[in-house]
C-alpha cells in the first residue's frame, strides 16, 4: 500500500475545461479519452494534464495499460463486485417516484445512460490517479506493458 502524502495546505487545483483545451493541450484530452473509453474528461485528468509535460509522460506510459483487455476485465468485475455489495444494503427503489414527479421514461433512460457513463469511467479515472501518484512516489515505474489492447 503507498503511503499517503497528504499536502498542507491542499493545493489549488488547475483543471482547464474542454471546450478552453487548446494546441497539445487538447490533443492529449482527446487521447484520454480514447484510452479511457469515455465520453468526456474527468476534473482529475484535467488537473493532472495541468503539468503537461508530466501529464503527457504519464499517459505514453500508462495508456497502454489502462486500454488493455486486462484493465477493461478488472474494471468490470471490480464494479460487479462493488454492486453486489450495495444490494446487500437493500437500496429502495426510486424510478417509481421519479415518475411520479412528472419525469417522463425517457428522463430516466437518460439518467440511466448518465450512471453507466460514470460506472465504466471512474475506475479508469481512478485507476490513473492510483498510477499518476505511483510515479511521483516510487524509485521506479514500469514504463511498458505487455497487455492486450481492448477492442471493445
Amino acid at each position: 500500500m503507498l503511503t499517503r502524502f497528504k499536502p498542507s495546505p491542499i493545493p489549488a487545483l488547475n483543471p482547464v475545461p474542454e471546450y478552453k483545451a487548446q494546441g497539445r493541450k487538447k490533443e492529449l484530452y482527446e487521447e484520454t479519452k480514447q484510452v479511457l473509453q469515455v465520453p468526456w474528461m474527468g476534473v482529475v485528468t484535467m488537473s493532472l494534464a495541468h503539468y503537461q509535460d508530466f501529464y503527457e509522460t504519464l499517459l505514453q506510459a500508462t495508456g497502454p495499460m489502462l486500454a488493455s483487455t486486462e484493465a477493461v476485465s478488472t474494471y468490470r468485475s471490480l464494479r460487479q463486485e462493488i454492486e453486489a455489495e450495495v444490494q446487500k444494503f437493500k437500496p429502495p427503489k426510486r424510478s417509481d417516484t421519479l415518475l411520479e414527479m412528472s419525469y417522463s421514461p425517457r428522463e430516466l433512460d437518460d439518467i440511466r445512460e448518465t450512471i453507466e457513463v460514470f460506472s465504466h469511467g471512474n475506475f479508469p479515472y481512478t485507476m490513473m490517479a492510483t498510477l499518476s501518484r505511483m510515479a511521483l512516489e516510487m524509485d521506479e515505474f514500469p514504463t511498458r506493458s505487455a497487455a492486450k489492447p481492448y477492442e471493445g
